[in-house]
């Protein structure tokens, strides 16, 4: 127990100044996902037609950095001319055009809630979740295992509709960092 006055007061002032410096300052997007302050690579660069086919996300100049490749599925971060963090989700298609859709928040949100997105590619349904530095899997909230965070992505196929969870629970590494609830609708897996 804290018996001085002024003790009482240095540990109210150094609690303030903690609480000033954590609360109301945005996060650089890089600090979110470390992957964004990695040196570019071929292999990062977003296709002109899929950028192109994006206008409602119009995405930085080479920002755009890949984090996992999943059979004809790739997903991408990157940012926005508002310094959003941006999750892209890419699929090849059969006749070699890519199905391609985004979405992008403040980096604090992504860093306190995850970034879900769903793309639909014909009768296939890809729901996808960026996922901050920090986090390596998720519980599923009915208690059934665990789904792996890899490279900052969770990713889902409609095909693992009928044994998802309504929501999915990221945990974190460190204790000083938050678990994170990220909800899973039923109309995320529906197909057309």
């Amino acid at each position: 127990m804290i018996k001085s006055k002024a003790a009482l007061r240095a540990l109210a002032v150094t609690s303030l100044a903690i609480l000033a410096a954590t609360s109301g300052s945005e996060p650089n997007a890089a600090e979110v996902v470390g992957a964004l302050a990695s040196e570019g690579t071929p292999d990062d660069v977003l296709a002109t037609a899929v950028v192109d086919g994006l206008p409602e996300t119009p995405l930085s100049p080479d920002s755009a950095r890949l984090l996992r490749r999943q059979g004809d599925v790739r997903h991408y971060v990157a940012t926005n001319a508002d310094a959003e963090l941006c999750l892209i989700t890419v699929k090849a298609a059969m006749d070699s055009t890519d199905v391609a859709d985004a979405t992008c928040a403040a980096p604090s949100d992504v860093r306190d809630h995850g970034l879900p997105l769903r793309l639909r590619a014909g009768d296939e349904v890809i729901f996808a979740v960026l996922v901050p530095d920090g986090y390596e899997s998720a519980s599923r909230g009915d208690g059934r295992g665990q789904i792996r965070v890899i490279n900052n992505v969770i990713s889902i196929d409609a095909a693992a509709a009928p044994r998802m969870p309504d929501d999915l629970v990221l945990q974190p590494k460190r204790l000083s960092d938050h678990a994170i609830q990220i909800p899973i609708r039923p109309q995320d897996f529906r197909r057309g």
